[in-house]
């Protein structure tokens, strides 16, 4: 119940709040002799701390729930931690790494027909995307809509939709690009997804800047910025803050620019030299 609890906290961008539900969760498994439960809330806890920008415990505890998997033969299950490993070397910025991931737990979850197939190849267009080969990106992107609205994920479709617009702005197709952005944003609000909604309005408002709307741009980036903080998820308002930087510094606002690139250098600060001290 209250590894459940927490899902739904997470569900609505309280990442911190969902944590301590599945902490306690965690030691009750434990307490009880559940490996599968245990497994599955320290998989949710790992994803909690990559939301918060904390991603040495992010992979401390993905980690310790593939070792379980992997002691009890369940395949799906290992395929399920490869693809958030990936995740959290992605958000590192290792992507050739997390490219690894993702393909072991797709090979691993084709073979049993697992609904998350789709999430997986969104996750293998991203690093791509993040690779420069923007063509097998889109590729990716396109089969993963596909499935996740054959699965009825809206929340992975959203998701997929908004990376095509961002592959389509950097292969120069705007007007496409925008359109595929208003629709993510429309959906995620209707669904009340904020995470996404947050990643959406950093996306399209970076896409808007490129396009030389700075004043639509800087608003997109400001609501960033501000649901990023408020739901704790540091990554996507430390993205935010630098790009409005570069947009009000192309503008010619000093002391507006230098406000966000100070925000911008405390929360990068923040999120790794707090990683580099765990590790």
């Amino acid at each position: 119940m209250l590894r459940w609890l927490g899902h739904a906290r997470a569900a609505a961008g309280d990442f911190a709040g969902a944590l301590l539900l599945r902490m306690q969760a965690l030691r009750l498994e434990r307490q009880v002799g559940d490996p599968i439960g245990e497994s599955d809330t320290l998989l949710s806890i790992g994803l909690d701390y990559q939301q918060l920008g904390d991603y040495a415990e992010a992979l401390r505890y993905v980690q310790a729930a593939l070792r379980i998997r992997e002691e009890l033969g369940d395949t799906m299950g290992v395929g399920i931690c490869l693809n958030n490993l990936g995740n959290v070397h992605s958000m590192l910025g290792e992507h050739a790494q997390a490219l690894e991931y993702y393909h072991r737990s797709l090979e691993l979850q084709r073979g049993l027909s697992s609904a998350r197939i789709g999430t997986v190849l969104s996750n293998i267009g991203s690093a791509y995307r993040e690779l420069g080969q923007t063509e097998a990106a889109l590729d990716y992107f396109s089969r993963a809509v596909c499935h996740l609205r054959e699965c009825g994920d809206r929340r992975g479709e959203i998701c997929a939709m908004s990376n095509i617009a961002e592959v389509r702005h950097a292969l120069g197709d705007h007007g496409v690009a925008l359109e595929l952005f208003e629709t993510a944003l429309s959906a995620s609000r209707e669904l009340g997804f904020r995470y996404e909604e947050a990643g959406i309005l950093l996306y399209s408002g970076e896409a808007l800047a490129a396009q030389g709307q700075g004043t639509r741009a800087a608003h997109r980036l400001e609501d960033a910025v501000r649901m990023g903080t408020e739901i704790g998820a540091r990554q996507l308002a430390l993205q935010a803050n630098r790009a409005l930087a570069r947009i009000h510094e192309a503008a010619g606002d000093i002391a507006e620019a230098f406000r966000c690139y100070k925000a911008y250098r405390e929360l990068e600060s923040e999120i790794f030299g707090q990683e580099a001290d765990q590790r």
